[in-house]
């Protein structure tokens, strides 16, 4: 797993309608790493974009969140600082991912508010779980040539 936090640049971004935006925020990505070894890295900037305002769908609890902190060998390597100054009010990002015919809940972008709800005892979280058509959005890979961020689904 890895967290990727791009600098403030330049970047295109080559979105699935065939568009391209060129932006010089930064575009943030996480990729996961599947027990089959596959590896998938998601546009988390563009996740943000598709469920722009979307009410949540369920809250996560505390004991969930520690378990996560806890017990998850991918955790990212978390900045306590940063983490301290984020927002609890935004919502998880989840996909759902299968092992064989087991289903797992994948968190893909609120890592750092997970870290903050733990350490401030706060009771729940807010989760939006992609769906199927905005996960294959996100899916993506970095095309250094290009400076882009390329969707592996257009």
């Amino acid at each position: 797993m890895n967290i990727s936090r791009e600098p403030v640049r330049q970047v295109t971004i080559f979105t699935p309608e065939g568009a391209t935006q060129t932006t010089l925020s930064r575009v943030e990505a996480y990729t996961w790493n599947h027990p089959d070894g596959q590896e998938i890295t998601w546009n988390i900037t563009r996740a943000r974009d598709l469920i722009g305002n979307r009410p949540p769908d369920f809250p996560v609890v505390l004991a969930n969140m520690r378990e996560l902190l806890a017990n998850n060998p991918n955790a990212p390597e978390f900045n306590r600082e940063y983490a301290m100054t984020t927002d609890l009010t935004k919502p998880l990002f989840v996909v759902l991912m299968f092992e064989g015919q087991t289903a797992h809940l994948v968190l893909i972008d609120g890592w750092h508010r997970v870290m903050k709800a733990v350490a401030t005892n706060t009771a729940q979280l807010p989760v939006c779980v992609l769906r199927p058509n905005e996960d294959m959005a996100c899916r993506c890979r970095f095309e250094p040539a290009l400076n882009a961020m390329v969707p592996l689904h257009p």
